[in-house]
């Protein structure tokens, strides 16, 4: 009898594992949805009862949320490159009209005027060609020995003087006069976009802080805004294109989406990282290059 009753346990724990299983492995899935991951999956192991059709409709409709992200994505990248586009094209074509009707003279203050809306025009279309290559696989960098602590003091003290730009304060020491083989425009195309998306949030009246570092794992260079935190569900997702933490904020800090991006891809063509990190002040971003390595093949 005890046999017999052990043996019903038994099997009665195992039918009830059965059963748990396909709806732990959903509500894990579900969870990793609700949290933003719309590629997340639950196991189909069975297909022909009532717990296999619930796995099975979960995942349809995970996939269909993706789709629809997907869609979201790409007419939110849209809408963006079309506003980062619209607006210096509008400044140029304004002043071109102006000064072909003899309305503007076309001073040498002008000419600059001009000349920062082609620099941001072109500036966008780089990007937009970075963004290609390294989704393809194919951006290369073109490695020469360069001295990080001078490329990354030139970078600040070029920001520095932009209109409205924040304090920056810049600890160039721990590079100790680090010298690596790294293609510098590219790897001055990742500072300028760090620098570039910490000024945009930096509170007002606060400091933009950027700290070079060399050891023997590698050399980092890290950027820290004061200002909110990162959500801790977007901080993976911040680098990705086109995403944004909050979209309200980006309508009125600007930008294209792609600078993060463009700086992970970079990153990844020396062989090396970005990271993203919440600290006490505010969101700290770290690009870090591996001693000695430089882009692999294409």
């Amino acid at each position: 009898m005890k046999l017999a009753t052990t043996a019903a346990a038994t099997a009665g724990a195992l039918v009830a594992r059965r059963i748990a299983r396909p709806v732990l492995d959903v509500g894990a899935a579900a969870h990793r949805v609700a949290g933003g991951d719309l590629t997340a999956r639950a196991s189909v192991r069975r297909r022909n009862d009532e717990l296999g059709r619930l796995v099975t409709d979960f995942n349809t409709m995970a996939e269909e949320l993706e789709s629809l992200d997907r869609d979201r994505v790409i007419a939110t990248a849209t809408a963006a490159i079309a506003h980062e586009l619209r607006s210096p094209l509008t400044v140029l074509t304004a002043r071109l009209m102006a000064a072909d009707d003899g309305l503007l003279a076309v001073d040498p203050d002008e000419i600059a005027t001009l000349r920062r809306q082609v620099d941001a025009l072109t500036w966008l279309v780089d990007d937009l060609r970075t963004l290609s290559l390294g989704t393809a696989g194919r951006l290369v960098a073109e490695p020469h020995p360069v001295d990080l602590s001078v490329l990354l003091a030139g970078v600040v003290d070029d920001m520095s003087l932009r209109d409205g730009a924040p304090e920056m304060a810049v600890d160039t020491a721990g590079l100790g006069g680090v010298i690596l083989p790294v293609d510098p425009v590219l790897v001055e195309r990742a500072l300028v976009n760090l620098i570039d998306n910490a000024m945009r949030h930096t509170r007002d009246g606060c400091i933009v802080t950027i700290v070079g570092a060399t050891d023997e794992g590698g050399t980092t260079m890290a950027v820290t805004s004061e200002g909110e935190p990162i959500d801790e569900v977007a901080l993976p997702l911040i680098f990705e294109p086109f995403y944004r933490a909050d979209p309200s904020r980006a309508r009125h800090t600007g930008g294209s989406g792609l600078g993060l991006t463009i700086v992970r891809l970079i990153a990844d063509a020396h062989g090396g990282t970005v990271e993203a990190e919440n600290t006490a002040v505010g969101p700290r971003l770290t690009f870090a290059l591996p001693v000695g390595r430089t882009s692999p093949s294409a």
